[in-house]
């Protein structure tokens, strides 16, 4: 504890090269004003760029909150929820650290806060858990529907296989397809 005019010695603190220099962060995101949200869709390719052009060659540490101006649309509050850095005397193995300095090659992923209306699109964005809609153990004979088990499975495979791959994948591979998690 400081008292009222103790005098206290500051020194600047520097970052190992070896082993803070930050190959990857993971960013929660959501809403810095909760009354204020929005559904329009949040650019996480765009939005790491400009994160990483807002914070060049910040200290960051896990559990640090700060708020995020992207241009043109409502302000965020990021947690920093993982940090990687790189050690360069072991072949540059990526290894979890709890504080670093970004990098402009420092690669930044956006997760959706829960319960967040955030819409994010890109593909610096996290990955979304979905629940398959399609049980494997599903038994057509409790239904009633004896015997057509290999049909039934045929065209419920084939009918709702778009549902089954995660909306990143879809995206990536360009599928035009509008996905939901059930």
């Amino acid at each position: 504890m400081l008292t009222l005019d103790q005098q206290i010695e500051v020194v600047p603190y520097r970052f190992d090269a070896n082993n803070q220099y930050l190959a990857s962060m993971v960013l929660e995101a959501d809403f810095l004003m909760k009354k204020s949200t929005t559904l329009d869709p949040y650019d996480s390719d765009r939005m790491a760029a400009e994160f990483l052009m807002q914070f060049p060659r910040q200290a960051f540490s896990v559990g640090q909150q700060l708020a995020f101006a992207f241009p043109e649309k409502k302000m965020l509050l990021l947690t920093c929820k993982e940090l990687e850095a790189m050690d360069m005397k072991a072949g540059g193995k990526p290894y979890k650290v709890n504080l670093g300095v970004t990098m402009p090659n420092t690669v930044i992923t956006f997760e959706k806060a829960d319960n967040s209306p955030l819409v994010m699109t890109g593909k610096a964005k996290g990955k979304q858990v979905c629940q398959s809609i399609i049980n494997p153990d599903w038994d057509f004979n409790k239904m009633g529907i004896g015997g057509l088990d290999n049909e039934f499975s045929a065209i419920f495979r084939r009918a709702f296989a778009s549902r089954v791959f995660p909306p990143e994948i879809v995206l990536q591979l360009g599928m035009a397809l509008l996905l939901t998690c059930l």
